[in-house]
């Protein structure tokens, strides 16, 4: 959360500035998010960013390197995440799409490289096991018997498609009696 503080404070007018040379940075080298800028450039990023001091820089770069580092292996920065994780505000949340369109998708195959994902941090990551489908048809009467199917997927879809074929003859005689009975 705070280093979200610190993005959600710098000066949007500011910040694409930061946001490129850290794409630069993280496309060039293997670097970690605390090596993107020199002492020097972190003391004159707290003046020109109104930042309490060059940890402020290193939280504002580690913050924005991982989103980066995330979109390039996934292909897009990840508002939610980074909106519920992390607290990062829609100005803010615009501005790193909007440098990652100009930007991180040309290098996003670098960064990928250079910046693997932490096998540990997928690992706890959830996972998708399985998936179920479930349709519920009521047909005739509501007084028999009830029978409960199971079908793979290409089964519910062939009974999808059958039973919308089935529905489009009865809207079809439907309309025809109705055009019948006009006419007569």
């Amino acid at each position: 959360m705070e280093r979200a503080v610190v993005l959600n404070r710098v000066p949007r007018d500011k910040l694409p500035r930061v946001l490129a040379h850290v794409l630069d940075a993280l496309a060039a080298s293997s670097a970690r998010s605390d090596d993107v800028f020199s002492a020097d450039e972190k003391k004159q990023l707290c003046e020109m960013l109104a930042l309490a001091s060059p940890a402020d820089v290193d939280a504002l770069v580690a913050l924005v390197s991982r989103a980066f580092v995330d979109a390039a292996h996934f292909g897009a920065v990840n508002r939610d995440a980074l909106r519920a994780r992390d607290g990062v505000g829609e100005d803010s949340l615009a501005l790193l799409e909007k440098a990652w369109r100009k930007k991180g998708r040309a290098v996003a195959q670098q960064i990928a490289a250079r910046h693997p994902l932490d096998a540990a941090e997928l690992a706890k990551a959830p996972v998708l096991a399985e998936t179920n489908w479930r349709l519920h048809v009521e047909l005739g009467q509501s007084s028999t018997e009830k029978l409960d199917l199971e079908l793979s997927h290409d089964e519910l879809l062939a009974l999808f498609q059958q039973l919308n074929a089935i529905q489009a003859e009865l809207d079809r005689r439907s309309s025809d009696s109705a055009t019948r009975a006009s006419a007569a």
